[in-house]
């Protein structure tokens, strides 16, 4: 029996949405795998046509991820019953229909009755025009463990020349792009590309594994075999068993052989000479492809998901150059950005031109804050949101969420709220500068800093002691003398900081000593649940950083998730997380008898 999986946050965003008229109203995105659909997010549109229908899936497809699909479509009446979806689903025009591969097709149907909707996902069995319903299932399973991460790198020359007395030169030069585009949606499709994993001397082409006698059928057996092929190389020992990172690519041009368009023609290469005046362009293209596989589906189906992704991002560049061209023979660069939307589980790709700042871009990321049903009360979409894979360190060499991969709690009964987005970890001794046993809040401070920066409120930079010193001066809280010293700073003067700084406003909880937070639990829960910023804690002469408690209502007993600052060593994971600099501590980790403040950040409301 098919399953229909989606997340709640999803639901309740389709309900609050402004619908105009009945019909389709949008795509939904995600994946169907062994009868089981998995609805990730959406692409909706207020008003509804046939034209609109068509042009809507070309511009949905260009922001998917190489494993993200169409799966549906949402489906919007104002009658009490959802049958009219049938109807309405044989009638979609055949390029619509057909975008929909499988016989799984699946109805997010908005009973918009009396301006109160109501929405509930139906999944069907697609035979021809026939529609046979199967069953609702209201609920959401994350199956991220399940899939293996590929992220697919490469340089692409555009080289393109234009006669000087060539007349209407813009409007040339346009045609120069599409075919030189065309040219490249063409080689990902013919099988002429060969695909390189980083660390390893493996390849993957259109119908073998190069490098290995070994037999690999799944994309699991694959992952399994070049990780172990990377072990053996010193730079990746670090890695913990958890920290399932993305697997690198290279991209490769087959320029031998016997099948696709490309291969080797049978006679001798002829050369044309031409003279003459001409004008010439050459614009470099940085592919940056991610494609999450399903780790049970057959290795030969890869292939088939990297030239699709492929060429889906080719096209979404070419929609980006043509869109914010400077003059006749003057583009932008066309720049891929990956982001993962909240609660969602999925990857979204959106290509921005490169030099245009965000504050420029304002109405684009508006955009897609509409099509996917997104609140306007937090960025999703701006470049500093761009999403940080597993292992990845910050510019500068900082290590990002180390707390990912620590074993749970163990709390009996606890529900665990955590830190929301990204940040950096920021301890002693780093950035070839000594703080060693003063700088502990400042460093606490530059965590939280980079959470803003990190989930894109602030581009400004996270500052060094200094400038902390500075501000704190300039807001008239130290004296001038302040400035270059070794003195430490508190809970208060970090909230003086942000505010200046960022604009950022906190809040404070305040205990006379350290066994009084085990009675702080449900205000702890609340802030990282509807904040989800990092919590600076100051006692005594040490400071911290909180990242999540676990907490059970019922018992009452806590564990506190810390970020320790003191912390001098290299950013190595595995010590990091085996030494407990990051991980769960209980209440007698607080000194029992020392007046400890919580500065708590509040999230501005933007977008």
């Amino acid at each position: 029996m098919a399953e229909v999986s989606f997340p709640k946050d999803l639901k309740g965003s389709l309900e609050k949405g402004t619908w105009i008229g009945d019909g389709v109203h949008g795509y939904l995105i995600g994946q169907v795998w062994q009868g089981q659909a998995y609805v990730l997010n959406v692409w909706t549109y207020r008003q509804t046509s046939a034209e609109i229908l068509v042009t809507e899936k070309d511009s949905c497809l260009h922001h998917l991820s190489g494993a993200d699909r169409i799966i549906g479509v949402v489906f919007v009446t104002k009658s009490e019953d959802i049958d009219g979806a049938e109807t309405a689903i044989v009638s979609l025009p055949l390029e619509v229909q057909t975008a929909v591969s499988g016989p799984l097709f699946v109805v997010c149907g908005i009973k918009n009755v009396l301006k109160q909707a109501e929405a509930s996902f139906y999944c069907y069995f697609k035979d021809g025009n026939q529609l046979e319903r199967l069953r609702e299932h209201p609920e959401f399973t994350l199956f991220g463990s399940e899939f293996v991460t590929f992220q697919i790198k490469a340089q692409l020359s555009l080289n393109l020349q234009l006669d000087k007395d060539t007349s209407s030169k813009s409007e040339r030069w346009g045609e120069k792009l599409n075919k030189v585009f065309r040219n490249l949606e063409g080689e990902a499709s013919s099988g002429c590309y060969v695909y390189g994993v980083q660390g390893t001397d493996i390849f993957l082409s259109e119908n073998d594994v190069i490098g290995t006698k070994e037999k690999i059928e799944t994309v699991k057996d694959f992952y399994a075999f070049i990780t172990s092929k990377q072990d053996s190389d010193t730079r990746h020992k670090k890695i913990m068993k958890t920290d399932k990172r993305p697997v690198m690519v290279d991209l490769y041009q087959q320029m031998s052989g016997t099948t696709g368009r490309f291969a080797k023609p049978t006679c001798a290469p002829a050369i044309q000479e031409k003279f003459g005046r001409c004008s010439s362009l050459v614009l470099t293209l940085p592919l940056d492809v991610v494609v999450d596989a399903k780790d049970s589906e057959p290795l030969t189906t890869l292939m088939e998901r990297f030239s699709t992704a492929i060429i889906a991002q080719l096209r979404a560049m070419k929609t980006c150059v043509d869109l914010h061209r400077c003059k006749e023979n003057e583009f932008h660069i066309p720049e891929p950005f990956h982001f993962s939307i909240p609660q969602r589980h999925t990857c979204i790709t959106v290509v921005y031109p490169r030099k245009v700042p965000d504050e420029m871009l304002e109405k684009r990321r508006c955009f897609l804050h509409d099509k996917m049903c997104l609140g306007q009360d937090q960025p999703v979409f701006r470049r500093a949101n761009a999403r940080l894979f597993q292992g990845q360190l910050a510019a500068g060499g900082y290590i990002i969420n180390p707390h990912i991969g620590l074993s749970p709690s163990a709390v009996q009964g606890g529900k665990t709220h955590l830190v929301q987005g990204n940040y950096a970890y920021h301890h002693y001794m780093q950035d070839h500068f000594d703080d060693d046993k003063w700088g502990c809040a400042y460093r606490s401070l530059q965590t939280i800093i980079s959470w803003f920066r990190l989930q894109g409120y602030s581009d400004k930079p996270v500052p060094s002691h200094k400038e902390i010193q500075q501000a704190l001066v300039t807001v008239g809280d130290k004296e001038a003398s302040f400035v270059g010293s070794k003195k430490w700073i508190g809970s208060f003067e970090v909230s003086f900081v942000l505010d200046h700084l960022l604009g950022v406003t906190s809040k404070f909880i305040s205990v006379s000593a350290g066994s009084e937070l085990a009675s702080k639990g449900r205000e702890l829960a609340q802030h990282f649940d509807t904040q989800g910023t990092p919590i600076m804690i100051g006692g005594g002469v040490l400071a911290h950083t909180i990242l999540g408690v676990d907490y059970s209502e019922v018992s009452g007993e806590i564990k506190f998730l810390i970020l320790d600052p003191h912390y001098t060593g290299g950013e190595d994971l595995a010590i990091i997380q085996k030494e407990g600099w990051c991980g769960w501590k209980g209440i007698n980790f607080w000194n029992a008898t020392a007046h400890y403040n919580l500065c708590m950040p509040q999230r501005p409301v933007c977008f």
